[in-house]
């Protein structure tokens, strides 16, 4: 296999893992949410939307597995971590749900960028 076929099998891998997971808390939110959080119907909803958002970044990584592409879900995480760690700060009762959202994305966007980097004449376009 040449080595842009495995950098694309190595996206195509954590695409399809990612799908799951997303399908998972899509499924069962409360696997996300602790205490009283697990039954609550709008952080819930909140959690779908996530899975939902997560699920279409990682279908299109699965069917088209490029570089660009890959960068842009390494954004969209980086941005999801640093859009509910403010919430985790201030919000006492979201606290662990907010802190757990933001390390899924952060090591989403680790992961992402560590697959984007292959060594020279095997890069993706």
């Amino acid at each position: 296999m040449s080595t842009t076929g495995a950098a694309e099998t190595r996206l195509r891998v954590f695409a399809a893992t990612r799908i799951g997971w997303s399908v998972a808390l899509a499924a069962r939110p409360e696997l996300l949410l602790p205490g009283p959080y697990a039954s609550d119907r709008r952080a819930r909803a909140v959690v779908r939307v996530l899975a939902a958002r997560e699920l279409v970044q990682s279908a299109a990584l699965l069917f088209a597995p490029r570089r660009g592409i890959a960068w842009g879900g390494v954004v969209l995480d980086a941005l999801h971590a640093a859009s509910v760690l403010p919430l985790a700060l201030v919000e006492p009762r979201a606290r662990r749900a907010a802190a757990r959202s933001a390390i899924g994305a952060v090591v989403g966007a680790a992961a992402g960028a560590a697959l984007t980097t292959w060594p020279e004449g095997g890069a993706l376009s």
